[in-house]
């Protein structure tokens, strides 16, 4: 319910840029943009604590929060030096990172709390300043408000006092989870139907098989690596994604293919053209790469020739 909404802030002290850190880093060459970068850190932590999180999509930290805060690789690791120097990062994983400044800076509520709070505000202030007459008034209205919120707690209510008069066990528990729970029995389903593919990856046959379709991967052996890979970084990390799927499509593609290409250029260039002719014997390079490939003759165009026509592994 858009009640239930919660909203997130960063409460900096007035003595905030009076730190001597924060004097230090700004008197560095392009301390303005470091400052703003911490900034853009410690805003990307409210909504977990002050924390960060380094899923993997770069091959380091420095990489991937640069693309999330859409700032340079290379200021984002001055900054990242610098906080690591006077303790104002703290690494609480291989890919967690902790901002103590945040911490104690982040502050938040819910909507219907920040409606209470207003009215309760509000209140105070006509009492102050207007009269009797017109606080009356004005704080009925604003009570008005406050009786909202506690609207959808009595309509839960209501629901469970028709169960106990009219219905039975089993219908009662089906009309509170379709009143109470926003997702759908439908919905629920098709989460109950998720296919644990490995220890620690599990996803929904339609997904597995989207996965396979995938003009990327293009085969189930593909596939079953993908899903491997993600099951050793999730097993060795402990880092849970709210959908195993989406993180293949997100970053395990792509680890995929780096691994196949190295394996590809590792065993060319161990073996030098034989394996190009052993590849062309057993059918895997087609007559126009071969074509090509005989002309080229150097190992980057035996590379360029058959990357296309590698099977998926």
């Amino acid at each position: 319910m858009s009640g239930n909404k919660k909203f997130y802030w960063l409460k900096l002290k007035d003595d905030f840029f009076k730190q001597k850190e924060m004097k230090k880093l700004r008197k560095i060459a392009g301390g303005d943009t470091y400052t703003i970068i911490y900034l853009k850190m410690m805003l990307l932590s409210v909504k977990s604590e002050g924390k960060i999180y380094f899923e993997g999509l770069e091959d380091s930290f420095a990489e991937e929060l640069a693309l999330e805060l859409d700032e340079d690789a290379e200021n984002v690791s001055v900054v990242l030096k610098f906080l690591e120097k006077y303790k104002m990062i703290a690494q609480g994983g291989t890919d967690e990172y902790l901002l103590p400044e945040a911490v104690m800076a982040i502050g938040s509520e819910t909507k219907g709390a920040e409606r209470v709070r207003r009215f309760r505000e509000n209140k105070k202030a006509l009492q102050c300043n207007t009269g009797v007459t017109d606080v009356k008034r004005l704080c009925n209205t604003d009570i008005d408000i406050e009786k909202e919120i506690e609207i959808d707690k009595e309509k839960d209510k209501d629901t469970a006092r028709a169960c106990e008069a009219t219905l039975t066990d089993d219908q009662c528990k089906s009309a509170a989870l379709n009143t109470v729970n926003p997702m759908t029995s439908k919905a629920k389903k098709q989460v109950a139907k998720k296919i644990q593919y490995a220890e620690f990856v599990a996803m929904t046959n339609d997904e597995y098989q989207s996965l396979i379709a995938n003009e990327r991967l293009g085969s189930e052996n593909a596939v079953k690596r993908c899903i491997e890979i993600l099951d050793n970084y999730k097993g060795s990390s402990g880092k849970k994604y709210a959908s195993d799927y989406r993180a293949i499509l997100n970053w395990v593609i792509t680890r995929y293919e780096e691994e196949c290409s190295k394996q590809v250029a590792k065993e060319t260039k161990a073996s030098g053209t034989g394996s190009l002719v052993q590849m062309i014997k057993d059918g895997v390079v087609n007559g126009a790469d071969k074509e090509n490939a005989e002309k080229s003759g150097s190992t980057e165009g035996n590379i360029a020739g058959i990357m296309s026509q590698i099977p998926r592994v």
